[in-house]
């Protein structure tokens, strides 16, 4: 923090008007007060960003290191002050068959979560991500994969603080928890306390782009590659894996080379599988590409006993 540079402070200004004009624009009691006194005051500034993000009018941006955390504490205050209530939230809708439903946000309806990551630790497991959009969600219960039809049970709730797990009682709504080794649910799937609710309707992935072929540079290592590959895909919903019969290869399908070079060296990093990656072989083939007509062959034999004839 410091003083506004001399030559700057015209440029300051009239950014500064430009903001709380249109932070004045999200009430109309607001933009009069604005209007006739010139100036907001920070409770004013507070209604205003919390009605303008609620709206989805007002989207903050902040300038953050994530490394050495710089502006990170700006950025959570700004989320705790002004952010909008989860109960407030009314764009989430869920779709059965050919019926779209609107979801409610309620704290005390029927559970309703979303698996937005899913992360395969090397002494925990499998841990699932899960974000609470309405209800809440005990210790020690189970819940419907709408996705898959099946039921699973879970264990301790906890709430990820980097990569340390801090258990919980309940997670309510609103709430980004985990839990361990589930068998069935993956990342982009819905859970919920029954099967009468459709699934969570979200945005598509972007289809996958890229393609190449892998294998091991280690020989002897074709089966801990595929171990890896399967843990991998389960992280990674972006990266789809086929095997070619007539190359005799493994695919693996990605966003792009950037995508598919970090999904390589995650594998090296993390369970120790260094691969390489090259272009899949082409296969060529041959077909019939027209029709010829009025020809005729003839095969004839004769060697002084029974004859061979042919057309």
């Amino acid at each position: 923090k410091g003083p506004i540079p001399a030559d700057q402070g015209d440029r300051v200004k009239g950014a500064r008007e430009a903001l709380m004009e249109r932070l004045a624009e999200q009430d109309d009691a607001l933009i009069e007060k604005y209007f006739a006194d010139g100036e907001l005051s920070a409770d004013d500034i507070r209604t205003a960003m919390t009605k303008g993000m609620k709206t989805g009018n007002v989207i903050p941006v902040f300038c953050c290191n994530a490394v050495a955390g710089h502006g990170v504490d700006v950025l959570m205050d700004m989320a705790a002050d002004y952010g909008v209530c989860p109960l407030d939230r009314k764009n989430f809708k869920t779709v059965k068959g050919d019926v779209q439903t609107d979801v409610v946000p309620s704290a005390t309806g029927p559970f309703l979560g979303y698996v937005f990551k899913t992360i395969i630790d090397v002494q925990a497991g499998k841990i699932t991500m899960i974000r609470v959009i309405s209800g809440s969600m005990p210790a020690d219960g189970s819940f419907m994969n709408v996705d898959t039809g099946t039921r699973e049970r879970y264990g301790q709730v906890f709430k990820m603080l980097g990569r340390k797990q801090e258990g919980i009682p309940t997670a309510v709504c609103g709430d980004i928890v985990s839990v361990v080794k589930l068998k069935e649910t993956r990342s982009g799937q819905t859970l919920a306390a029954d099967d009468s609710v459709g699934a969570l309707m979200t945005h598509p992935l972007p289809g996958r782009c890229i393609g190449l072929s892998v294998r091991p540079k280690t020989h002897g290592d074709e089966d801990k590659m595929s171990a890896a590959l399967q843990k991998l895909l389960e992280e990674d919903v972006g990266i789809a894996m086929s095997r070619s019969d007539e190359g005799n290869e493994i695919i693996i399908n990605g966003l792009g080379q950037v995508h598919l070079e970090v999904a390589a060296e995650k594998l090296k990093r993390k369970y120790g599988v260094d691969i390489e990656m090259k272009p899949p072989r082409v296969p060529y083939r041959e077909t019939i590409r027209g029709t010829v007509k009025n020809v005729e062959g003839k095969h004839k034999k004769q060697t002084g006993g029974r004859g061979q004839f042919g057309v």
